[in-house]
């Protein structure tokens, strides 16, 4: 969690995540991430390979990561694996975000994504905080009805399955 995403004063909670909503999306052993833009139409379906050169786009956002202590540990094992072979491919990495876009691309049956440029919870780099509320929380913010009734299952989704909804590709 980057504890930058909670500068703002939309996002005061007190308590925060709201833990079923948690256990239920952690329950499969897959590491959370969000998608802030939809993906390119080039990667459907979904075959890319950490060989390839870094996806240099803002998919993936670094300020949200969630997962048990076995999907972390996996997720850490592949980030620094990828930054190893990219360095002896002599490939320019640039930024944390497109490692864990390659990754993400690479092993999408790993990955549930929050689709957070699906939302009405404010600007989509920090649309976490609001989705991941218990609804009083939610209530307080002065996002949208739609974002206060927005249900996880819509917007949080296996990424393998990705490319299946025209709205998740451009």
């Amino acid at each position: 969690m980057d504890a930058g995403a909670f500068r703002s004063s939309n996002y005061r909670f007190e308590q925060w995540p709201y833990e079923p909503s948690i256990h239920s999306i952690l329950a499969n052993n897959r590491l959370l991430l969000g998608m802030i833009s939809p993906l390119s139409r080039q990667f459907c379906p979904l075959s890319y390979t950490v060989n390839k050169d870094p996806i240099q786009d803002d998919l993936i956002e670094g300020t949200f990561i969630g997962g048990t202590s076995d999907v972390i540990h996996w997720w850490t094992s592949m980030y620094y694996e990828t930054i190893n072979n990219y360095i002896s491919k002599n490939f320019f990495i640039g930024k944390d975000q497109y490692l864990m876009n390659a990754i993400a691309l690479t092993y999408p049956h790993r990955i549930n994504m929050m689709l957070s440029f699906r939302t009405s919870c404010g600007n989509e780099w920090f649309a976490f905080g609001p989705l991941l509320a218990n609804q009083a929380e939610k209530q307080k913010l002065a996002f949208s009805i739609t974002c206060q009734h927005q249900n996880l299952s819509e917007v949080i989704i296996p990424f393998e399955n990705i490319c299946n909804d025209s709205r998740n590709i451009i």
